[in-house]
């Protein structure tokens, strides 16, 4: 009887597991998402068109697997917020999908019915929906399934709307397909790709800064560094509150607002306005002398490392004489892969430490000859400053920038501060920006493209070290992306002459050009040209004018001239004032003046009749003179 129940027990064992595992079996079946690691291989191709005031977008999905595999219930997670597809197997026939929405994406879900997936036979589910436009100056397109690889995104524009200006991905194939532009990227990076159909891109910025002097020695003067002026980007100032006491633009050609803030006082300052991406332009320039010196954590003194990078050439195909020092003794042809190749050897020869943050951090700068020993743990700094080492060494002008990146590529949520190079292409006659730690952190090809997220607002030329960047909180600088109507750019210059107490019995007369800025950008230079009084501008008093100073919007000055009063022939006197703004913005601006007449102008004809009288004397003086000596040496002679 023990025996008997002894089998019994174990058979109702063994059922109870073969039913467990089963029931197990069938859960997993009909529950389990399966993905790349569950031994399927799925993939994602996206298409998307733009339709009016929505883009209607296809997604197909491949699921593919090496063995035969039971598929039941199949959940997508879509990069989408708030869509309600249809879905369809590749034979066109309709399949019920259930959607769950969460923050940003939506999960659809539907009954594959215990499909077979084997090498043969792969699973096609295509999901068709369709999302808001929010903005006519810029798309987004997110192309992205949990768990998947997307192979291809193919965006839709009608001819209408005429050609994209950017993309945030590079472009595989670019044609027209009927009334549409048809645009194709293989492999994108990104989870999503965004388009850009306005000329310029522009940013909204805000600057937060109190400025208080606790000292009881005096007045204090407070440095605050702002964007500036570019070939590649347009500052539009909308508000500077206080106006800083003076602004001044320093060799690199950063923007310096000083502020003096007395004993015991503060000054809160708020500045906002607009950062606008431009086209880059040619530029003919006089490069600085600084642009190309080897100094600091820019000189590149190791022989081998040198070596190295021949030897990274000639693999590449370009063989070039290892004396050279100087990339202007190459031909053009050869500079243009010189230029891209040394590019290349920063990605290969460095490499960043795994789980790096974005962003500026605290870590101790190397310089290009230490780097070189500990290259596999480099920072974007140390990238930057290796770069610049090597550009130098073979006499290319290069700088450091120091800024932000916005997130409108997508490299992290939010923006981040950045390093990265720019150098001069004497073939293109410009200024060519170039992240070398950025295109190995995203594996994305950048070399070559127009970084339209990359906001500069220091420049460092001169110095490795200087200028400093003066933001140190979230809150001090403030940057969003503006996807409204640009801003338009003004540049307006209000100007008139005066002069001091007019007194032509004086060498010189004291004049004052006063200009105002009633636009709303920097103006970085004035100069006078034509005039009746001829060129003006040798006479500006060096003393009381410095050619630093920017004149920012709503910021007054005085230039003052000393004009020799020989020069001064008529009553009205004029001139032409040409000035501009360091992103290629300028004009004209007309000043005049009447002298006053209280004035006489005989005083002015007398001061000529005895300036003339007092020459005349001296000739008379001279002429006597010469006379005098003259007959005494005949008679000495005698």
């Amino acid at each position: 009887m023990k025996g008997l129940t002894g089998y019994l027990k174990k058979t109702l064992l063994h059922i109870s597991l073969f039913l467990s595992f089963t029931l197990l079996f069938t859960h997993l079946c009909r529950h389990k998402i399966y993905a790349q690691g569950d031994g399927f291989n799925t993939t994602a191709s996206f298409v998307h068109t733009v339709n009016g005031k929505r883009i209607d977008s296809e997604l197909t999905v491949k699921l593919e697997s090496n063995q035969v595999r039971v598929l039941s219930i199949y959940t997508a997670s879509i990069l989408a917020k708030d869509i309600t597809p249809t879905c369809t197997l590749e034979d066109g026939s309709k399949i019920a999908c259930n959607s769950y929405k969460r923050t940003g994406v939506t999960d659809v879900q539907m009954d594959l019915k215990n499909r077979i997936v084997s090498p043969d036979n792969p699973v096609v589910i295509r999901y068709k929906y369709s999302q808001p436009v929010d903005s006519e100056m810029s798309f987004n397109f997110p192309s992205f399934l949990l768990d998947a690889k997307t192979t291809d995104v193919k965006i839709l524009i009608p001819k209408s709307m005429g050609e994209y200006t950017w993309a945030s991905e590079n472009v595989t194939s670019k044609q027209i397909s009927g009334n549409y532009f048809e645009v194709i990227f293989n492999n994108p990076i990104q989870q999503q790709i965004s388009l850009f159909f306005t000329k310029d891109i522009q940013y909204e910025f805000k600057i937060s800064r109190v400025f208080s002097n606790q000292t009881e020695q005096g007045a204090q003067t407070f440095e605050l560094v702002v964007p500036s002026d570019t070939q590649s980007q347009s500052i539009i100032w909308q508000d500077i509150s206080p106006l800083p006491t003076s602004a001044i633009m320093d060799k690199d050609g950063n923007y310096i607002f000083k502020y003096v803030v007395p004993v015991k006082e503060s000054i809160d300052c708020r500045i906002s306005g607009y950062i606008q991406k431009n086209q880059e332009k040619k530029e003919e320039e006089e490069i600085q002398p600084f642009l190309v010196k080897k100094t600091g954590y820019w000189d590149m003194t190791d022989s081998t490392e040198i070596k190295r990078v021949f030897d990274f050439m000639r693999q590449k195909g370009l063989d070039i004489n290892e004396n050279v020092e100087d990339v202007n003794i190459f031909k053009k042809a050869q500079r243009e892969l010189f230029y891209k190749y040394l590019y290349q050897y920063v990605i290969y020869r460095l490499d960043y430490e795994k789980g790096i943050k974005l962003g500026i951090n605290n870590e101790a700068r190397l310089g290009a000859v230490q780097i070189v020993k500990a290259g596999q743990k480099s920072t974007p700094v140390d990238y930057a400053d290796f770069y610049i080492s090597l550009l130098r060494y073979f006499g290319v002008p290069s700088r450091m920038v120091l800024g932000y990146v916005s997130n409108i590529v997508g490299y992290t949520t939010d923006g981040f501060y950045h390093y990265w190079v720019e150098f001069f292409d004497i073939d293109k006659k410009q200024w060519v920006s170039v992240d070398a730690f950025l295109e190995e952190y995203s594996k994305r090809p950048m070399f070559g493209l127009t970084l339209n997220d990359h906001i500069e607002i220091i420049k460092r030329g001169q110095s490795p070290l200087a200028p400093t960047l003066t933001f140190y909180t979230p809150t001090d600088f403030q940057v969003s992306f503006d996807d409204q109507e640009a801003a338009s750019r003004q540049i307006l210059l209000e100007a008139s002459l005066s002069f001091e107490k007019y007194d032509p019995t004086q060498k010189y007369a004291t004049a004052f050009a006063n200009i105002s800025n009633s636009g709303n950008i920097a103006i970085s230079k004035v100069s006078f040209d034509k005039s009746n009084l001829g060129k003006l501008n040798s006479y500006i008093d060096s003393v009381s004018n410095s050619g630093s100073e920017i004149l920012l919007p709503k910021q007054n000055r005085q230039i003052q001239l000393n004009i020799p009063h020989e020069r001064i022939t008529a009553r009205k006197v004029y001139t032409t004032l040409l000035y501009s703004n360091n992103s290629g913005h300028s004009d004209v601006a007309m000043a005049e003046v009447i002298i006053p007449d209280d004035v006489p102008l005989y005083t002015s004809i007398v001061a000529k009749i005895l300036s003339l009288a007092s020459f005349l004397t001296l000739l008379l003086t001279t002429y006597i003179s010469f006379k005098i000596i003259k007959a005494n040496r005949w008679n000495q002679q005698s």
